[in-house]
């Protein structure tokens, strides 16, 4: 499945979100909306009948926003409810920093949550080194979610060793979940991805068994991208 992130477009109300969202359904093909930090995810909102993808701490409650931590039960149960209340099809969530625990703990506090959740957790590469899943060598051994800007970001924005590398987890690894954005290498932007990566002519290919997500957008839709990255475009004289 093919799915947009509100990453891609926040910085906006989660009304707006949703109505771009819709718009932008038929020219991308999207399937499901992931939440994400960027736009208010409250726990109480209308998402529609649209399937839902839910990406670390995204939701709000009246507290505020809910983190999602693997490590910490006590913070799976906000999400757990609003799983069981909403079309709800996976849960994304951030590696932590290796000085929190060794990595099969980390492994084993994942299949305890999904176990929880009741939904497939993919366990997301990070560009940090500091983090477990920064490179090839400190990869989880549970469902994983592929970012290929991090990827990019390992290899200080060699495309043809991130490809070999996003390829390579792809071959080896349980895949649940693939990010697609663009980025120079060095921070994790989510600039428009620019025609021609690598990645697009495997979209179609990749959406037949895992969930492909749109976290930034492709270079032709800059008119519904994050209003942040927009106005910093305009800055430049680039819109």
């Amino acid at each position: 499945m093919i799915g947009l992130s509100l990453t891609a477009i926040g910085q906006r109300t989660l009304d707006e979100s949703l109505t771009i969202e819709k718009s932008l359904r038929e020219a991308l093909g999207i399937q499901f909306l992931e939440l994400a930090v960027g736009v208010e995810c409250p726990v109480w909102a209308d998402y529609g009948e649209r399937p839902l993808v839910l990406h670390d701490s995204c939701l709000r409650d009246e507290r505020g926003r809910r983190r999602l931590d693997p490590l910490t039960r006590s913070t799976w149960e906000t999400y757990r409810r609003f799983i069981e209340a909403n079309d709800v099809l996976a849960v994304g969530v951030h590696a932590p920093p290796k000085r929190r625990c060794t990595l099969s703990e980390f492994e084993v506090a994942v299949q305890a949550m999904e176990q929880e959740l009741g939904v497939p957790v993919s366990v997301e590469v990070m560009p940090d080194p500091g983090r477990w899943c920064s490179s090839e060598d400190t990869i989880v051994d549970t469902r994983l979610l592929v970012d290929v800007s991090h990827v990019l970001i390992w290899h200080g924005g060699d495309e043809v060793a991130a490809e070999r590398s996003c390829r390579r987890l792809l071959e080896t690894h349980c895949v649940g979940e693939i990010h697609l954005s663009h980025n120079d290498g060095k921070r994790d932007s989510h600039e428009l991805i620019p025609p021609g990566r690598w990645f697009a002519q495997e979209v179609d290919r990749w959406a037949e068994s895992m969930l492909v997500t749109f976290e930034s957008l492709p270079f032709d839709y800059a008119a519904f991208e994050r209003i942040d990255k927009q106005r910093t475009r305009w800055a430049h004289g680039l819109c």
